[in-house]
């Protein structure tokens, strides 16, 4: 795992946790700089923890955000 992905993971998680929490699913922006190699290293990983992860696009505005979608896996 890069140092990056492993330096932000347990804070995405924790975030993730509290958010599946209050609302069932999490929204993680990918705002901030993730390279595409260490997105989904994130993504594969998070995947790996039983979490559904989608990535989406929303324009508000004229503005394109990215997120990633992330729900607990249920059985």
């Amino acid at each position: 795992m890069s140092d990056f992905v492993d330096s932000i993971y347990e804070t995405v998680v924790k975030k993730i946790q509290n958010d599946i929490e209050e609302s069932g699913e999490s929204r993680l922006s990918l705002r901030f700089s993730f390279n595409i190699d260490d997105r989904n290293e994130l993504v594969n990983r998070l995947t790996n923890e039983l979490y559904n992860v989608t990535e989406t696009t929303e324009i508000e505005s004229g503005i394109k955000s990215e997120f990633l979608l992330i729900k607990k896996v249920t059985s």
